[in-house]
């Protein structure tokens, strides 16, 4: 089971270790100022990148990685003690104060909190982001076996047996398993805490850096707990009413809920700001440097999100690039081109076996084109369609939006407005203000009319693809009210205030029950499942597949998945259960088949071939019945001649390993 000091120690390590690495190239590349916050995000997303391919050469055995660590630390350290010289320009304004770091790591502590199981004396309690955290199976994968990684979740492959999933982020915490020997869970919750954090750190600096006010930082740390009012005007006007007019909760939301629940995409949109500097920075200043750090950021957003470092991101450089170059001096504009397209060429190129990955999955998946077009539905039912299909567009941008991130929406376009006219603030410092609005236009418009179209009815790019947005308004609130809020008229300085503090006042409630749980029935089964899946990592080979109830546990999250499996095992399932129909390189036609499949075998109602398919066109090498399971009372595996009996625990669970004949008895007529 996972432990607080454990996740501390994964967490603890990635911030030393890519603070360090980031900080050796950041103090080359940026101010003062920016140095420091930007060097976790930076340093994580360079390494990343970089050693991603060299572990799918050479391996990821324990010596690999702790050599391949060390090596790159060093290098950090001597390029450090050799000294640097700082970019130094009009931008440069101080730091961050070191109170503002401090909130910043107790903010990502509560957010790790929530990834962490609850244990008293009746169970263990889970918060429901523990659902989006069930991708704990492809750190372990990863872990055990290696890169570029197989799919963990399904064993019937045709040949299509890798991954495809933007996966960076957990290869990431994968080396963290690596390099400390714990678990995959407590490197996700480590990795969770490192990701927060550097995300804070990142705003902070940059809210800095656009104000001249350290005090912004502490304004991003508030800004940063801002939920939707949603269920405020919920009680004041009721739900039906609220809901009709200000559209239906989804997973889009603020910094705090998506860091919670998709902490890879958020990581993502860092790289993304990031980018954009260098972009910035690189029309006036092209330099080989900034092309090749710039490449190698592009493409660690891209692997771990394709929606926020791909769609997103692509789309708003191919607007910022073109508006750049317009503005760029003469003398500089070809060698901006040409470096320009150099970093989209070597990011391509790094990132071209999650590109060839997810493209052949998309031709698999034939029954549905990846992205679609169309507008978000806001207003409810009760609005005529003919008249929703013209008010759900300007409906989004003036309600829907303001109702999600009445926090820092309308305040954060206001305040960026002030800042391009201040004269008080350099040119340079606000072109890079200019070019942070075309990203969050870009980004807030891909949200809108953008829809991913693979994973049923989550709308993962449009949820997602806001992210750059959050962020560059966060920090443009920020900045704006460190400035300006003395000096602001008492009406509009308390309007904005009073949007804070009722966004904030759901996202504090939020942390308060990821941190109590009150509300969630401890679930004994789910603690006593860690001596079952030790007991199967026993009787299983590291590359062998489990058969368990896809539904085994499923009330301990809201959403049924098969999350004992996914966070104990440490071993690949032949079929991990509906939740994981994305991961399928399958049309969702067979992927109810298998589904069926499954749930018939382990309710104790096989067909004649049931059994057949899972030992031999699934791989199904162990499988796994409790007594929760309909099978446990009419156990098809018991009476199969393709399995025997190697453990049991009495009155909770029986495995079972394959006959290792079983194939070829079966083909003999």
């Amino acid at each position: 089971m996972a432990s607080y000091q454990n996740a501390f120690i994964c967490a603890g390590l990635a911030a030393a270790f890519w603070t360090c690495i980031g900080l050796s190239l950041s103090v080359r590349l940026m101010p003062r100022s920016l140095a420091w916050p930007v060097a976790p995000a930076l340093g994580w997303a360079v390494h990343s990148a970089v050693v991603f391919p060299i572990f799918g050469i050479v391996g990821m055995a324990r010596v690999t990685v702790v050599a391949v660590t060390a090596i790159a630390l060093l290098s950090a350290l001597l390029s450090l003690l050799r000294g640097a010289r700082p970019v130094s320009d009009e931008t440069d304004n101080g730091c961050i104060p070191l109170w503002a770091v401090a909130g910043a790591a107790m903010l990502a502590t509560a957010v790790m909190a929530q990834l962490l199981p609850q244990i008293t004396g009746s169970g263990v309690t889970f918060t429901d982001v523990i659902f989006d955290h069930s991708k704990v199976a492809m750190i372990d994968e990863m872990a055990r076996l290696g890169v570029p990684v197989r799919n963990p979740f399904y064993g019937e492959s045709d040949g299509m047996d890798r991954l495809s999933y933007y996966y960076l982020w957990h290869f990431s915490a994968a080396e963290l398993v690596v390099l400390t020997g714990l678990s995959g869970w407590e490197a996700d919750a480590g990795m969770t805490w490192f990701t927060a954090f550097s995300s804070l750190t990142l705003m902070m600096g940059l809210a800095v850096f656009a104000s001249k006010r350290p005090v912004a930082a502490g304004w991003v740390l508030i800004l940063a707990t801002a939920f939707s009012i949603r269920p405020l005007l919920s009680m004041l006007f009721g739900r039906e009413i609220t809901y009709a007019v200000t559209g239906w909760p989804g997973g889009l939301g603020g910094w705090l809920f998506q860091i919670t629940w998709a902490p890879q995409h958020v990581a993502s949109a860092g790289c993304v700001l990031i980018a954009v500097y260098l972009l910035v920075d690189l029309s006036r200043r092209p330099t080989m440097p900034t092309a090749i750090v710039l490449s190698l950021i592009v493409a660690a957003g891209f692997e771990s999100s394709t929606w926020v470092g791909g769609v997103t991101f692509v789309i708003s450089a191919l607007a910022l690039g073109a508006a750049l170059l317009w503005k760029a001096e003469p003398a500089v504009r070809l060698r901006f081109i040409l470096s320009a397209v150099g970093a989209a060429v070597v990011a391509m190129a790094i990132a071209s076996p999650f590109i060839y990955d997810q493209f052949r999955a998309s031709t698999v998946r034939a029954d549905v084109f990846p992205v679609g077009f169309t507008h978000l539905d806001v207003l409810g039912e009760e609005t005529p369609q003919s008249l929703r299909r013209w008010l759900d567009i300007p409906a989004y941008w003036t309600v829907f939006l303001f109702t999600e991130f009445a926090a820092f929406y309308p305040t954060g376009i206001i305040m960026m407005v002030f800042l391009m006219r201040d004269r008080l603030l350099a040119q340079a410092q606000k072109a890079y203000l200019a070019s942070f609005g075309i990203l969050a236009l870009v980004s807030l418009c891909v949200g809108g009319l953008l829809t991913s179209q693979l994973a049923g009815n989550n709308n993962d790019l449009g949820w997602r693809s806001v992210l750059p947005a959050i962020l560059v308004l966060i920090i443009s609130c920020a900045a704006g009210l460190s400035r300006y809020l003395r000096s602001m008229r008492p009406a509009y300085a308390f309007a904005a205030v009073a949007l804070i503090g009722l966004g904030s006042f759901g996202g504090i409630e939020s942390l308060l029950y990821g941190i109590t749980r009150q509300s969630r029935e401890p679930s004994p089964a789910f603690a006593n499942s860690v001596g079952m899946w030790e007991a199967v990592r026993k009787h299983s080979e590291a590359d062998e597949r489990i058969a368990n109830n896809p539904l085994f546990l499923a009330e301990v999250t809201r959403w049924p998945i098969n999350l004992s499996w996914a966070l104990l095992s440490n071993r690949r399932s032949c079929y991990a259960g509906p939740a994981f129909g994305p991961f399928a390189p399958r049309t969702r036609r067979p992927r109810n088949e298998i589904d069926a499949q499954f749930e018939r075998v382990f309710s104790g109602r096989p067909e004649p071939d049931d059994l057949d398919q899972l030992a031999n066109q699934y791989n199904c090498s162990v499988a796994v019945v409790t007594s929760q399971d309909g099978a446990w009372s009419s156990d098809p595996f018991a009476a199969s001649p393709l399995y025997r009996l190697v453990e049991t625990e009495a009155g909770f669970w029986r495995i079972y390993k394959r006959h290792e004949r079983s194939t070829s008895r079966l083909s003999t007529p």
